[in-house]
């Protein structure tokens, strides 16, 4: 009988195994029937796994040369809680994608805010949710960091691992008319070559003046507007709100 811990949903394996002197030794496996779940139930135990783990997600994020992927759209977000309407801009962005194009899910906390105010298993347990609940990969690393990642960090340190990768963004029109307002926002526009924007109560007048002023910018950068679904008004914010009043 073995001891470990399974997570299923895009890893390269679903189970860890646990040794009998609490250290983990990981091993590709599948569960069966006699073996015990284990839990992981403090910070030392989460970090073992996720020192593990990192590696494995470093192919999602930084495609090689000889990938077969040319084009990756990021998602970025708190995702905190996951609902609707992320769900929702992944489904709209489907058409778009390929077996040379995919969609990356980065859940982070906000720039503007710290990481280490989410502790670290409420990180673990929004990670496991958005994978159980997304068809796409995920992209954990950045959830578990205590230091400000915003966007044009990792941006830039793709596109000088691979100046032939293709970096896109998802994002909803909320985030698009504010984008400028991003941390430098012009030299992010530079990196990018296509924007999808999935609709979010969106006003013509703003987007108007928003795609002048970014294509003055980048006038290659391209921009994909996905339509209307039907979970626009669904917050994250508002569902932690409602959480809290119960």
């Amino acid at each position: 009988m073995l001891i470990g811990y399974e997570i299923k949903n895009h890893f390269p394996f679903n189970f860890f195994i646990l040794n009998k002197n609490q250290n983990w030794e990981f091993k590709e496996t599948q569960k069966k029937n006699t073996d015990l779940e284990f839990i992981p139930s403090d910070e030392f135990e989460l970090k073992q796994i996720l020192d593990f783990l990192a590696p494995y997600f470093s192919p999602y994020f930084f495609p090689n040369n000889n990938s077969k992927i040319k084009e990756v759209t990021f998602f970025g977000g708190s995702f905190n809680p996951w609902h609707q309407g992320h769900d929702a801009c992944t489904q709209l962005m489907k058409s778009h994608l390929s077996d040379n194009h995919e969609l990356v899910i980065i859940p982070d906390i906000n720039p503007w805010k710290n990481n280490n105010l989410l502790s670290l298993q409420n990180r673990w347990e929004l990670f496991i949710k958005i994978n159980s609940n997304c068809d796409f990969k995920v992209f954990p690393n950045f959830l578990f960091l205590d230091d400000k990642n915003p966007t044009i960090n990792w941006i830039r340190k793709i596109n000088e691992t691979n100046t032939k990768l293709k970096l896109n963004l998802l994002m909803g029109f909320d985030s698009f008319s504010k984008l400028d307002l991003w941390k430098d926002a012009n030299q992010l526009l530079n990196f990018l070559s296509t924007i999808y924007v999935a609709s979010r109560n969106d006003k013509e007048e703003i987007k108007n003046n928003k795609l002048a002023q970014y294509s003055k910018i980048n006038s290659e950068l391209k921009f994909k507007f996905l339509g209307n679904h039907e979970h626009e008004d669904v917050s994250s914010t508002k569902i932690r709100e409602n959480l809290g009043k119960i």
